[in-house]
């Protein structure tokens, strides 16, 4: 399969000029990426034996379109969830998650969720050719994905955010394995309270973000600051909640998750803080609130460039994992304080008869 077949495949439209003068220019990395990962492609036990900084290595380069789906569940070990269960158990999530109508039983999932989830996966990359069809075996897969991992972690549920990370794994896996690689990253890979009803921790990563370009890029916070460029915390949250799906092109965010699922959530901050810095020029030259909006709002719809992209992250230092998680101890106390005080000030409004406000997910 020739590399343009390859990225046909994932069914994206996308006719963009940008993407096809990259295209030209990025065929000679797939040769690059397929070389280089030949000699560990032909077994488990020459996988095994590659140590971290060679992971680390091979896959800052990418990984072959064919390798991809193998290499991430090897990093995030989805298996060790499934320790002790019965083979069937996904297929009972389902049946309890989502009995046949007519059959009189109740569905075990949360029915908040099982309405949320219903609203979303019929907006989920509508124009791909897997979730086109409202009733097609795509939408009808992620169904049941959402509701059965909804159903497996009631204590978190459904957030939107998991409804296109459901999606994109489902484009590399089988259903099932599809669900697990799922809950490795919600159960795993992030905060566990990251997709959570209140969101407080994904709220603690969008702090440390706004740390990090705070410190790495002062001149434009300060300029974004003055333009009280209130929407930067939610437009982060965005980028954060989906690891960057959605905010990139494909081929880039595939890149991003290629580094992220084997060198941890470094990744993340390192890329968010990489991708302002490539529009710092166009942010400072920014006189209005709205101007720059609209620029965060867009910022990496066309970086095609994926190896600039990266290569502009990964050349971002000390962003170490102590770091992120001392960071992240306090941020997590401090925001829980906080988010302790909004709730028992709802509940005081309430009492009282006054409309209020909530720091929890719609």
């Amino acid at each position: 399969m020739s590399f343009f077949d390859s990225l046909a495949s994932y069914g994206f439209v996308d006719n963009a000029p940008e993407k096809f003068e990259w295209l030209k220019r990025y065929a000679s990395r797939l040769q690059q990426q397929e070389e280089s990962w030949a000699a560990v492609q032909e077994s488990e036990e020459a996988l095994s034996k590659l140590t971290e900084k060679q992971y680390k290595q091979l896959t800052r380069q990418g990984i072959p379109a064919a390798y991809r789906a193998r290499v991430w569940w090897h990093w995030l070990a989805p298996s060790s969830l499934q320790e002790g269960l019965p083979p069937d158990y996904y297929l009972a999530l389902v049946a309890s998650a989502m009995p046949p109508p007519g059959s009189g039983a109740e569905s075990a999932c949360d029915t908040e969720h099982a309405r949320n989830i219903l609203k979303d996966v019929d907006r989920t990359f509508t124009t791909h050719t897997f979730f086109r069809d409202a009733n097609g075996p795509g939408v009808k897969a992620l169904t049941r994905v959402l509701t059965a991992y909804a159903t497996r972690n009631a204590a978190v549920g459904y957030c939107q955010g998991m409804n296109f990370l459901a999606a994109f794994l489902l484009l590399f896996y089988p259903e099932e394995e599809a669900f697990w690689m799922l809950a490795a990253i919600c159960e795993k890979f992030l905060p566990a309270d990251y997709y959570s009803a209140s969101m407080l921790g994904v709220a603690v990563d969008v702090a440390l973000l706004m740390q990090l370009l705070q410190k790495r890029l002062p001149r434009v916070w300060a300029h974004l600051q003055a333009l009280e460029c209130t929407a930067l915390e939610g437009i982060l949250t965005g980028w954060l909640l989906c690891c960057f799906l959605k905010v990139l092109p494909v081929e880039t965010t595939l890149r991003v998750w290629d580094s992220l699922f084997v060198e941890g959530p470094k990744v993340l901050f390192r890329v968010g803080v990489a991708l302002v810095k490539r529009h710092s020029a166009a942010l400072l030259a920014c006189d209005e609130f709205g101007q720059a909006f609209q620029l965060l709002n867009r910022m990496g719809a066309n970086e095609y460039d994926c190896d600039a992209l990266m290569k502009e992250a990964f050349a971002i230092s000390n962003i170490k994992r102590s770091w992120i998680d001392k960071e992240r101890k306090k941020q997590h106390a401090r925001l829980s304080q906080l988010y302790a005080a909004t709730e028992a000030r709802r509940l005081s409004l309430e009492a009282q008869g006054s409309p209020s406000v909530s720091l929890t997910k719609e």
